[in-house]
């Protein structure tokens, strides 16, 4: 009976028909890719938008256990796509920014960056001849390393491992070229490095995470940043991970990294850890939302082509 429309229809145009677009944004700016991404960062900033305006104006939703109209919270609304795995990391800071609480599984547990960073560190101290995640951990804020300073690192010997260089560029002493501030953090990083491998050594795998977590202020740099509790409470699963897994301690470090590979090789789906708050905004797959009910559904990605892919298989 109300005059108000039920259902709202938004129509965004492609990044690549914006009339506004600097030609000088040079070829780049105007591949697949790009225009995708940034077609999905304003489809997500306009849906939060959308949201915050219900909230704050007290839209009116039916309470089926109360039998009567309330006004909207957030846990009312849920933003349905196809699919999450390109899209999710857009929304969840679109709607950070807009103050908006969003719940969204992203990558799965063992794929977010803050597991990834911790799980490199591991790889590290079990063999530090690996170049990628010898970069990842330097890069990270587990050691804070700038890009430059790695070229710095690599700089110090061009044709061997990076570890290679690290080492050499430390014993070179600050007598080198580089930087001082950057021998001070390749001195810090080794001397942590050394004692770290050696918790593993004596204690356990859970006591080797606490220890580099309270010396690096990761968890708590973490938690002071975008989506700081639900980041800060995947570290915590992990470490929970590892210390279920102490008592096998005699099978050693690779042996938790080959079942850590396992479970990823396998595709088993390690939820993210949900954040303190419930009252949030639901981001699903289609599929995930079978059986469920919202009183407010945004349904989102609409403007993307269909996935023939399986029609194409045997």
């Amino acid at each position: 009976d109300e005059a108000a429309p039920r259902v709202e229809f938004h129509l965004l145009s492609r990044a690549s028909d914006d009339p506004a677009r600097d030609e000088s944004d040079g070829p780049e700016a105007s591949s697949p890719e790009v225009i995708e991404l940034e077609s999905t960062e304003r489809e997500a900033r306009l849906v939060a938008r959308r949201l915050r305006q219900l909230h704050e104006h007290g839209h009116r939703v039916w309470n089926r256990e109360r039998n009567r109209f309330e006004p909207v919270e957030y846990r009312d609304m849920v933003v349905l796509l196809r699919g999450l795995s390109t899209r999710a990391e857009a929304f969840a800071k679109a709607f950070h920014q807009a103050g908006v609480p969003l719940h969204a599984e992203r990558a799965g547990f063992l794929n977010a960056l803050e597991v990834t960073d911790l799980l490199n560190l591991l790889r590290l101290l079990d063999n530090p001849l690996q170049d990628l995640p010898l970069l990842a951990v330097l890069r990270s804020p587990l050691a804070g390393f700038s890009a430059e300073e790695l070229v710095q690192v690599r700089l110090a010997e061009p044709r061997q491992l990076l570890w290679i260089a690290l080492r050499k560029l430390h014993s070179r002493g600050r007598a080198t070229e580089a930087p001082a501030s950057l021998w001070h953090k390749a001195d810090w990083f080794l001397q942590r490095w050394e004692a770290w491998r050696q918790i593993i050594r004596q204690s356990s795998l859970s006591d080797c995470l606490e220890a580099a977590l309270a010396e690096t202020h990761y968890e708590a740099l973490l938690r002071a940043g975008e989506r700081g509790p639900a980041r800060g409470a995947n570290v915590r699963r992990l470490v929970d991970l590892a210390r279920r897994f102490d008592p096998f301690q005699r099978q050693g470090l690779f042996r938790f990294l080959r079942f850590i590979e396992e479970q990823q090789e396998a595709e088993v789906r390690h939820e993210p850890a949900a954040s303190a708050s419930e009252n949030a905004v639901r981001l699903l797959t289609i599929h995930q939302s079978k059986g469920l009910e919202f009183p407010v559904v945004v349904l989102a990605g609409l403007g993307n082509a269909f996935n023939f892919r399986d029609l194409h298989g045997d």
